[in-house]
């Protein structure tokens, strides 16, 4: 895990937010990013993530699911059950 979380703090932006939610669930806050950026973003993390871990055989895989911070948002909890529910469809997407 803390393999896996510095990959991640590498390869976000300066100013975005790495932290562990528990087990092997991570968030990412990275404000003020969309579309290409965001798409970008994300093919740096799962890359990382996939890089086989140094004296492990296991493969490490990811499912990374977004949710963007609006005016609307109004609590956390709804932000990360958002992001939650899309990380279960990027998971089932990727059988």
């Amino acid at each position: 895990l803390q393999e896996i979380a510095g990959r991640l703090a590498g390869e976000v932006r300066h100013g975005d937010t790495v932290a562990r939610l528990g087990g092997d669930e991570f968030a990412v806050l990275a404000e003020d990013i969309a579309d290409d950026d965001l798409a970008t973003l994300i093919t740096r993390l799962e890359s990382a993530v996939s890089r086989p871990l140094p004296n492990i055989a296991v493969q490490v895989t990811t499912s990374i699911g977004t949710a963007p911070i609006t005016p609307e948002t109004t609590d956390l909890d709804t932000l990360l059950h958002t992001a939650d529910q899309a990380m279960y469809e990027a998971k089932q997407r990727r059988g």
